[in-house]
């Protein structure tokens, strides 16, 4: 068993049956590698990976390890669909879905697709920044939030995508 560790400089894992400490670094240069050192927020998925929130490096996935058994990333950013590379927290919810709450709204990933659905002022989320070490779960799966000027409650079974279809109307012919 292992005890992942968020640092300012990467990730630290500790074997809890040897004491060895396997350190993380981060390398921009290497696109499987871990993208940003400073690690804000940290959650497994149920497929038991590590999803890793990062400032400035957006999410970082340990998808597993390369022949020589050095770790191996999916990187997770804004050209993906993330409103902000700044990631303060992720929590799960009860359909395994990742929230993310970052520096310009929340964002809903499906583990399996790496699918991204952003969230913002018109969906509903008034924060426009979160903090970092800001989020819990209750016992009911609501997702708290917080950030700058208040608290985001997500009930996720709520969330649904818009689906409105405005009916196509002639006002004028010339």
């Amino acid at each position: 068993e292992d005890l992942w560790i968020a640092t300012d400089n990467g990730l630290n894992r500790l074997d809890l049956t040897t004491g060895a400490v396997e350190r993380i670094l981060p390398n921009l240069a290497d696109s499987r590698a871990l993208a940003a050192g400073s690690i804000l927020s940290m959650v497994f998925d149920q497929q038991g990976r590590l999803w890793v929130g990062t400032l400035g490096g957006g999410i970082q996935v340990l998808v597993g390890r390369d022949r020589a058994g050095k770790p191996q990333f999916r990187r997770i950013g804004t050209a993906e669909g993330l409103p902000n590379a700044d990631v303060a927290g992720l929590l799960n919810d009860a359909h395994g879905n990742i929230w993310a709450s970052t520096d310009e709204g929340l964002a809903v990933i499906n583990p399996r697709t790496f699918a991204i659905r952003a969230l913002h002022r018109a969906d509903g989320v008034a924060i426009a920044s979160y903090w970092g070490g800001s989020y819990a779960a209750t016992p009911e799966g609501e997702l708290l939030f917080g950030g700058l000027g208040g608290l985001t409650v997500v009930r996720p079974g709520h969330v649904t995508a818009w689906s409105y279809r405005p009916p196509v109307v002639i006002t004028d012919i010339s």
